[in-house]
């Protein structure tokens, strides 16, 4: 079963949406708001309310002409941002009924209604609900039900407001041979000859040998009888969501609590997954704006480990984070975008061990995040630099053992294999605990070496000694550096190493065994 809903008088109407004050009096809408005033009454009346036809005003009139009829008339121009924003709302509203649907017209929506289960069972209650929801938006609609498109769209300019045409051949035909010609939609010249024939109803037309008719009136006489058919199939332009998945709202009443705004979050969630799921696509990121009362902005970017479009596992990630979150003002403004992916297909080895849950295992971390800080959670990456323990925190990044298995072994270079036999080489020796940060120490030296640690975790006069060994670097800029360590035995039998850093400052890099 096909739907098509019709706001008749389009342009109009999304003029008045925004005044519906004047549909009580007598309104007309001209063709052009361009050119100077004195033009202006020369402007042809594109579409006008029932009022204004009743006294006396036709369509095709100029403004003066329609004034002389009418001397209450409300003239009314286009308006392009007017016409956007009322299509907007209709595509919007017709997204509740069926995702598969046609922008047929401006004013004119196509529903394939075949997955609706509602409009199986009592088409003519869904198309009440329809016209009820846009009236509530000040928008008068009427809706047609058929088999066919184009016969529920005659049937649709018909409907007071709803018309359910049945789906057997002779419901179809009665309808058909009752409608006047002027459903066709049939050109000017077409229209005066047939109403010279006496030819005032489809049926009336339908009893014309087809190709006599053809033969008189050209090839538009052809297209007119294919409509009285009501048999033409066509596939629907179908109107797909757009790729920006956005929703964002302005507080009336600024925003002072976390509660309010963790019931906004997930109902924007909810309707971000509904429009995800309509394309068969999950959320690989989500970006988060807050706006606040003192004009600044907080922007945040949430990576989905595992893409999912479910709502639960989506407000956890942001709910995690807005805990520990706190503001100087209050909230004027939320932005939840999400940025849509495919999901993830895992092809795991048998012997592979991976996450059981990567978007818990990730929700662990932002809590981690939270209370030690975004400078303390993630995978430690050993700078480029000879200085002992250097090196950065970088966000935790799973590596899929997946891709890693496809890729080519790399031949190893010299350098790469000289390296690889270290590491393998059997080394005696203490293990070397080192401690992070290192503690400063006071040292009593001797000649330049050190011969007793007063101060500090250990204590005690040093028994043996080997170094000093030098360490230094990035002696080309500021942050150069430079060591001097030792290996130390103390009186207790205690083993450390120690070092002597800028400014005869030493510290306890860490303890044998």
């Amino acid at each position: 079963m096909y739907g098509v809903l019709v706001i008749p008088n389009f342009f109009l109407q999304a003029q008045l949406r925004t005044q519906p004050e004047l549909w009580e009096f007598p309104v007309v809408l001209l063709e052009d708001a361009g050119g100077a005033a004195k033009d202006r009454g020369k402007a042809r009346i594109l579409q006008a309310t029932e009022v204004a036809l009743n006294a006396g005003v036709d369509l095709g009139m100029t403004a003066t002409q329609g004034q002389a009829r009418c001397g209450e008339l409300h003239i009314l121009y286009r308006s392009a941002n007017d016409e956007e924003a009322a299509e907007a709302l209709l595509l919007d509203r017709i997204d509740l009924w069926t995702p598969d649907f046609e922008a047929t017209a401006q004013g004119v929506c196509t529903l394939d209604l075949l997955g609706n289960g509602e409009a199986r069972r009592s088409p003519e209650r869904l198309g009440k609900k329809m016209v009820r929801l846009f009236a509530e938006h000040c928008l008068q609609a009427q809706v047609g039900f058929a088999s066919h498109p184009d016969l529920a769209l005659l049937a649709a300019r018909q409907a007071e407001p709803v018309l359910v045409v049945g789906a057997t051949e002779g419901e179809e035909t009665h309808f058909l041979n009752q409608l006047p010609v002027q459903a066709l939609v049939p050109s000017t010249d077409l229209r005066e000859v047939l109403r010279l024939w006496g030819v005032s109803t489809l049926g009336e037309l339908r009893a014309l040998p087809a190709s006599e008719l053809v033969e008189r009136l050209g090839p538009e006489a052809m297209a007119l009888i294919e409509g009285t058919k009501g048999r033409r199939r066509r596939l629907l332009k179908l109107v797909r969501p757009p790729s920006l998945f956005l929703q964002s709202m302005e507080f009336e009443h600024p925003l002072e609590t976390l509660e309010p705004l963790l019931f906004v979050i997930r109902r924007m969630l909810e309707n971000l997954a509904a429009r995800l799921a309509t394309v068969h696509l999950v959320a690989g990121e989500i970006h988060l704006t807050l706006g606040f009362e003192d004009e600044t902005t907080h922007e945040r970017n949430f990576r989905v480990p595992d893409p999912s479009r479910e709502v639960d596992l989506l407000f956890r990630i942001l709910h995690t984070y807005l805990e520990d979150f706190t503001a100087e003002t209050p909230m004027v403004l939320l932005t939840l975008e999400a940025m849509p992916s495919r999901a993830l297909a895992h092809q795991f080895e048998l012997f592979e061990s991976s996450l059981r849950d990567p978007n818990r295992f990730s929700e662990t971390l932002a809590r981690l995040e939270a209370l030690l800080g975004p400078d303390r959670i993630g995978t430690p990456e050993p700078l480029p630099t000879h200085r002992p323990d250097a090196f950065v925190m970088k966000p935790f990044q799973e590596i899929s053992r997946d891709s890693q298995s496809r890729r080519k072994p790399k031949k190893p270079t010299p350098l790469d294999a000289a390296r690889q036999a270290a590491t393998e080489t059997v080394r005696l020796g203490l293990p070397l605990r080192r401690f992070r940060p290192p503690p400063q120490i006071t040292v009593m030296t001797e000649r330049e070496g050190p011969i007793a640690i007063l101060s500090g975790q250990v204590k005690g006069p040093i028994t043996q000694q080997r170094g000093p060994w030098l360490l230094s670097g990035e002696w080309w800029h500021e942050a150069s550096w430079a060591f001097k360590e030792w290996d130390v035995q103390l009186e207790d039998g205690g083993v450390y190493r120690i070092a002597e850093v800028e400014g005869n400052q030493w510290i306890l890099v860490g303890a044998y065994g």
